[in-house]
């Protein structure tokens, strides 16, 4: 098997099409711009892919409802977590990362 960081050199971030240095923990390449969904997708896999729901961080329109609150949540498969750090805005995977590195184990359990 080929080693990680030769492997990586030949690698295209899913996001952007750059090169990519990283690999998550699924071995999904990343750029070091896209590093927070590389580091989402680790985390997930360490925590084997939990349903989470979290507020939003950064607010843009797509964020808040008509109360003023702000929700975004993430599935518990690796699909669906694959599925929101390709497809999902900065201001999600912002507040995604952003809750991941700051919650406790009690919080995400």
């Amino acid at each position: 098997m080929a080693d990680r960081k030769v492997l990586s050199g030949y690698r295209f971030c899913l996001n952007c099409g750059q090169k990519a240095p990283l690999l998550d923990a699924m071995r999904n390449p990343w750029c070091e711009a896209h590093r927070q969904r590389c580091e989402i997708i680790t985390w997930g896999s360490t925590h084997k892919w939990p349903l989470l729901e979290f507020g939003a961080i950064l607010l843009e329109q797509e964020a808040v409802d008509t109360d003023g609150n702000s929700r975004y949540a993430v599935g518990n498969e690796y699909i669906l977590w694959f599925t929101a750090c390709t497809m999902g805005s900065e201001c999600y995977i912002n507040a995604l990362h952003t809750y991941l590195m700051n919650a406790s184990k009690d919080e995400v359990a």
